[in-house]
């Protein structure tokens, strides 16, 4: 079994709640980067401003930016540290950037990709606004957009380099779970 897990997906697949289940099964290393870019967004520096504004377009942020919270995480990965990253390598260039970069450090790794369908996509996010106060109707059509404009083709991208185990991101949190689970073994 890799000791390196990425989570993917449409927006609302549960790869955050998937991907901190798999890491606290794992006892293992969990980076967010919705929440690394959300704690950088806190700053009063103007990079940390646009990306806030980014961030509440729902649109995704600049390439260098995720370079820099990648890197700042790859590097500080000891050799047999187990790690769960939830959210990275949303564009083309940032797939190649970490499959080059885990290559490097001899770090083989498993991209786990959570799917569902579009409907059921806006149900969740419907759900989270209200929940979670999580964006408006026009950052959740740019979160769809930009999932079909550049996440779409990090994953296939990731088929082509890697492992990649599709999960059907519809059933019960437990059921998801359970089929990582198998599928990691």
């Amino acid at each position: 079994m890799d000791n390196t897990f990425i989570f993917t997906g449409r927006p609302g697949a549960g790869k955050g709640t998937q991907a901190k289940i798999l890491a606290e099964k794992l006892n293992a290393r969990f980076v967010s980067a919705g929440a690394s870019l959300r704690s950088f967004a806190e700053g009063d520096s103007l990079p940390a401003k646009k990306v806030k504004a980014d961030i509440d377009s729902g649109l995704l942020v600049p390439y260098g930016v995720m370079v820099y919270i990648f890197y700042s995480i790859f590097l500080t990965l000891e050799k047999e540290e187990t790690v769960v990253l939830d959210g990275f390598a949303r564009r083309l260039i940032e797939a190649e950037m970490i499959t080059k970069a885990f290559t490097w450090g001899e770090r083989p790794f498993t991209v786990i990709n959570l799917t569902i369908p579009d409907e059921v996509v806006q149900e969740r996010i419907d759900t989270r606004k209200g929940d979670e106060q999580r964006g408006d109707e026009e950052s959740v059509e740019n979160r769809l957009s930009e999932y079909e404009e550049h996440t779409a083709n990090a994953i296939k991208y990731f088929c082509q380099n890697t492992t990649v185990i599709d999960i059907d991101g519809t059933q019960t949190i437990e059921a998801i779970a359970e089929e990582i689970w198998n599928k990691i073994q």
